[in-house]
């Protein structure tokens, strides 16, 4: 299960095209148990797609089919609307 980003254009204003990526480390049992952020585009921005990444849920990665902890990279690509 995933959710989106709320980030609105008066957010984009004034800022570049660009990626927020975030590492997040997945337990065994599907659930985010941490989350970096690898790229930023300013703080803002980033609290929004953290908290978008709360109600995120997966299939857990398997090794001989046994569930395993595992990190990924998510990104978020943001391009300002033109005004």
């Amino acid at each position: 299960m995933t959710s989106e980003p709320r980030v609105n254009a008066e957010d984009l204003l004034g800022i570049a095209e660009g990626n927020v990526v975030i590492e997040i480390t997945i337990d065994e049992s599907g659930a985010i148990v941490s989350k970096a952020v690898v790229k930023s585009m300013g703080p803002a921005i980033d609290a929004k797609v953290l908290a978008a990444l709360e109600s995120w849920r997966f299939h857990p990665a398997t090794r001989d089919g046994v569930p395993i902890p595992s990190k990924q990279d998510v990104v978020y690509h943001f391009k300002p609307r033109a005004s």
